[in-house]
């Protein structure tokens, strides 16, 4: 029965026990080919074991069966994000704003996904989007310091990422990227 094998990998995560709960997951998957909860469980747990490829897989096996979970299109950006694959990660995080248009988080993960996919066309209003809305997010100040680094704008880029630190000192894209400006204008000495 999926709902006792989903149930007992519940009780496995509480336990810290994460391959067997991945197997009972599984297991519950198996029985149940249109079991959204154990796809999704299962896509969460490989997400919990850094294990990027099973758990892509998991969360577009929960589509397939409900194109209209919002949360595994976000995961889905998140995971697509780490793997290095910004147009994919745009492109569910697109899928998810239809269901959560104000959602700043992916509004974020958007706008990451086009901007490493070079669309800076569409990451732009996106990015100033985020800028006026939510002024003191480290992560939005940092967005926008690494669009103005692709559009070569050093000296706006340096103060964006500066906001950004100032905004969260342990942003570290932000210190990264920020390096990188002051290198790329002499300045390591500031660094």
């Amino acid at each position: 029965n999926a709902s006792a094998l989903l149930a007992k990998a519940q009780t496995l995560v509480a336990r810290n026990q994460i391959a067997d709960a991945i197997a009972r997951a599984r297991a519950a998957a198996d029985a149940d080919p249109h079991n959204v909860r154990a796809r999704y469980m299962l896509g969460r747990l490989y997400t919990h074991m850094n294990q990027p490829s099973p758990a892509i897989k998991a969360f577009n096996e929960v589509l397939q069966i409900n194109p209209r979970v919002a949360v595994a299109q976000t995961e889905l950006a998140k995971l697509y994000l780490a793997v290095d694959d910004p147009k994919n990660s745009s492109r569910a995080a697109d899928e998810a704003l239809r269901s959560d248009p104000d959602n700043p988080e992916l509004r974020i993960l958007l706008a990451r996904g086009l901007l490493g996919a070079g669309d800076i066309r569409r990451a732009e209003p996106e990015i100033r989007h985020l800028l006026k809305t939510y002024p003191r997010s480290a992560a939005a100040q940092s967005l926008a310091g690494s669009m103005y680094l692709t559009q070569r704008d050093l000296p706006s880029a340096r103060k964006a990422f500066e906001q950004a630190l100032r905004l969260d000192m342990d942003h570290r894209e932000a210190l990264a990227q920020l390096v990188n400006v002051y290198a790329e204008t002499n300045n390591l000495g500031e660094a």
